[in-house]
């Protein structure tokens, strides 16, 4: 017997000032675990959660997307974003994902200016691994508009014993899901003892945050494959100074077998900058190659 699925997309749309600009789709592939070509429904969920939407539930429907790889059981990933400038946030549905839904939200939430510690090393000079002592300081900074952490050997243990151990940490400021700044605080050996202090003061953002506005590759393959890498490229790149990002057929896909594909980005420095392209060289093959944006410069 053929069994026959209908499911339907139901979204929810509230309006709010913060999230003027709402739910942006970077990415959506149902079936990367199967070998499905990247991005296969990513005009599906567009169609279904974009146009300024704050807040949408896509039920995953095989026949509704179709099924790009028979008789095995299909994932679905997703990367969107709130307006141009905010984190990228993946959700993952095991395979078989038929028949489950996945949600955003992008409506306002109160506070911002807030850390998330990204990286914290407790004797990195000896060799230890980065990142050893993240998971405590974030606990104890992520979420504050500022943090004083005091650096005990006895709470994080001693990685490194009889070697006189530095501290090292990294942080992002956060407003509303949009990354406007970042910095480091740095304490020589021995950290033991010492405190670092750190703080997302003075929100704002920033003038060299990058926007990407479009990136393709392969437009000049007949005119065809406009914008088709512009969530990739806005997922590593949106929010930062500078950024340089390398394209790649395993991400990307190939868009046109046997043709000499070149790359492009389009972007600006926020929303008041000029526009500016940079892009691989003309009549060579883009894959391999990077491109690098820059957004450097005061505020």
């Amino acid at each position: 017997m053929k069994l026959r699925f209908a499911l339907v997309v139901v979204f929810a749309f509230v309006h709010t000032e913060a999230s003027a600009e709402g739910i942006r789709i970077l990415s959506a592939t149902y079936g990367a675990n199967c070998g499905a070509t990247p991005d296969n429904v990513l005009h599906h969920v567009q169609e279904a959660c974009g146009s300024r939407r704050d807040q949408c539930t896509y039920a995953i429907d095989v026949n509704r997307v179709g099924d790009p790889a028979k008789r095995c059981s299909k994932s679905f990933e997703l990367s969107y974003q709130c307006g141009r400038h905010g984190q990228s946030q993946s959700q993952t549905v095991e395979g078989e994902a038929h028949g489950k839904s996945v949600s955003m939200d992008c409506r306002a939430r109160s506070g911002g200016g807030t850390l998330r510690v990204t990286e914290a090393t407790y004797g990195a000079n000896c060799g230890v691994p980065a990142g050893n002592v993240t998971a405590a300081v974030a606990q104890a900074c992520n979420g504050k508009g500022s943090c004083s952490y005091s650096i005990d050997v006895n709470q994080l243990g001693d990685p490194a014993r009889k070697c006189g151990k530095n501290f090292a940490l990294y942080y992002e400021c956060n407003d509303q899901g949009y990354v406007y700044d970042s910095g480091s605080s740095y304490v020589p050996p021995e950290a033991h003892g010492q405190t670092v202090s750190v703080s997302c003061g003075g929100r704002g953002r920033s003038s060299r945050a990058i926007e990407v506005l479009s990136a393709s590759y392969g437009e000049n393959c007949r005119g065809r494959n406009s914008n088709n890498a512009i969530g990739s490229v806005a997922k590593q790149c949106d929010g930062k100074a500078q950024c340089t990002y390398r394209v790649d057929l395993q991400v990307l896909g190939d868009p046109a077998s046997g043709c000499t594909k070149d790359f492009s980005v389009r972007y600006r420095c926020h929303r008041n900058g000029d526009e500016r392209v940079t892009r691989t060289p003309f009549g060579v093959e883009a894959a391999g190659r990077d491109v690098t944006l820059i957004c450097r410069g005061g505020r």
